[in-house]
């Protein structure tokens, strides 16, 4: 999980000096481990969530159970931070998390095969 320019927690940094979600958007694509969620909210009343952190690519799994470790379940990469699914300003007027699978409706989640507990 260590990639280069990755390190744990170095991201904060960043979304903590963040004035509005697109900023937060893209200090969180400087999160590198663990995986989890995060949540935003301004004085304007705006509220966001966004993942944090490294999802792998899985090609031929999806993550869930144990595989051989005979090559043909490798992963292939990464998935970018922009690539990953996000909510500003829900309908539903709230966002909640417990570093749970919460995907919203419409993510292509079967296709990115994001596993069922994100990582």
């Amino acid at each position: 999980w260590l990639e280069p320019g990755m390190s744990p927690y170095f991201g904060s940094i960043d979304y903590m000096r963040a004035k509005n979600f697109k900023a937060f958007q893209r200090a969180m694509l400087n999160w590198g481990a663990p995986t989890e969620n995060q949540v935003y909210a301004d004085v304007k009343g705006n509220i966001g969530w966004i993942p944090g952190g490294l999802a792998p690519k899985r090609p031929n799994w999806d993550g869930l159970l144990p595989v051989p470790g005979d090559g043909r379940y490798e992963w292939a990469g990464f998935w970018r931070g922009d690539q990953l699914p996000w909510s500003y300003n829900p309908k539903e007027g709230w966002v909640a998390t417990a570093n749970a699978y919460n995907i919203p409706a419409g993510y292509p989640a079967t296709l990115r095969k994001l596993g069922f507990e994100w990582t």
